[in-house]
């Protein structure tokens, strides 16, 4: 990789003995921050650093030893607790993986990954009067479709 990129390789060597436990704590944390919000009765944005489910990833998922990318860029458990809630959300967005998955119903949902990645801008405007989406930055042909 040419150098570390954020702590990454601080993690990832030693991450089998503790990484279902932190995928609990970030799962059980965000939920915690869910029902605070949906117990103000108003629909909920939500936006993730990691993707709550596969079909958000971006990268191709194979089975081999490359899919690191996929394992480290997701938390499944996020995804359950975001179910379970989903009656009260009306948007979610991340992009830990740096590619851009384009707009689809997932548990009820309406999800993205907006996919920057360094050097480049690319964003969303999230419209609440219409609950439309606008993309922004660079453009987003070579967007995955949804799988």
């Amino acid at each position: 990789m040419g150098g570390l990129f954020w702590r990454d390789f601080e993690y990832i060597p030693n991450c089998g003995s503790r990484l279902q436990a932190d995928a609990r704590d970030q799962a059980a944390a965000i939920a915690g921050r869910l029902d605070q919000a949906v117990g103000t009765g108003k629909r909920v944005l939500v936006a993730t650093h990691t993707c709550p489910w596969r079909e958000l990833n971006g990268h191709p998922i194979s089975g081999g030893v490359e899919d690191i990318l996929s394992a480290y860029s997701g938390n499944s458990l996020v995804g359950a607790e975001l179910a379970r809630r989903s009656a009260a959300i009306e948007f979610l967005i991340c992009g830990h993986t740096h590619m851009p998955v384009r707009e689809q119903s997932l548990s009820g949902i309406r999800a993205l990954n907006v996919g920057t990645d360094y050097g480049y801008f690319r964003g969303v405007i999230y419209e609440t009067a219409d609950q439309s989406v606008r993309w922004i930055g660079e453009p987003v042909e070579n967007v995955t479709p949804p799988r």
